[in-house]
């Protein structure tokens, strides 16, 4: 039997300048598939940078730097950083035969005085 997978993305909250993004393989009900090991592409687009991604699989030593990640127990993390100014990071995640998902995150600039 084909078993049908989803890409999900969550808690994207921006901590210190950082944005901490969950992305899961998850079944048709929204439940994380624990066996999953899939292949994922990130790529972010407008002002920020993809600045690690990883899986805390402990026998995966793939650099941190890489865009490129293989989910363990169905999950893997994005860190994101955002520029200087105020505007939108787009998160884009691909995998072979599963459909790509996105997520937007808002940047807002603060001003930081003494």
């Amino acid at each position: 039997t084909t078993e049908i997978y989803t890409l999900s993305l969550h808690d994207a909250l921006p901590i210190y300048d950082l944005a901490y993004v969950r992305v899961c393989v998850t079944d048709e009900e929204g439940r994380i598939v624990p066996d999953a090991a899939v292949r994922l592409k990130m790529t972010v687009e407008g002002d920020g940078i993809l600045l690690a991604s990883g899986n805390a699989a402990p026998d995966d030593m793939h650099s941190f730097r890489n865009p490129a990640c293989t989910t363990w127990q169905g999950q893997c993390l994005a860190i994101l950083q955002p520029g200087v100014k105020s505007g939108v990071m787009l998160l884009k995640v691909v995998a072979e035969g599963i459909p790509p998902v996105e997520m937007e995150i808002r940047i807002a600039s603060v001003k930081y005085e003494p």
